[in-house]
């Protein structure tokens, strides 16, 4: 049984360090916080009587991409990360979901290496 909400327990702790350390971001995190909302409403992915392995759909889908775009866009590749590895922990005992987060993770991960070096390969 999971104890800890997507939304609640992962994502609003990870976006309220974010906060402490760019507080510039105000505003776009309230932004990603609505995105979220609509998408718990759209998907039902909250563990308040709703399902949570459809977090995997939402993690698959085009709504989910206009959230990591929008975290792109303000360079904070790495706190989505760090949800998505809180999320991998917090859900380990759901087979399904650990496994579309590590696809997720992988994805992310080589996107934001692919750009870190054209990146540099800019600047040398």
């Amino acid at each position: 049984m999971v104890k800890q909400d997507f939304i609640r327990h992962i994502v609003n702790p990870v976006l309220s360090e974010l906060l402490k350390h760019r507080n510039e971001l105000v505003s776009v995190v309230d932004e990603i916080r609505r995105f979220l909302a609509n998408a718990e409403s759209k998907y039902g992915f909250s563990i308040y009587g709703e399902n949570p392995v459809k977090l995997c759909e939402y993690l698959g889908s085009n709504d989910f991409k206009i959230l990591v775009n929008l975290f792109k866009s303000v360079n904070a590749l790495d706190a989505l990360i760090e949800i998505l590895r809180r999320t991998r922990r917090s859900y380990r005992d759901f087979e399904e979901i650990h496994k579309c987060v590590d696809r997720v993770l992988r994805n992310i991960k080589k996107e934001y290496l692919r750009e870190n070096r054209e990146d540099s390969e800019e600047h040398a």
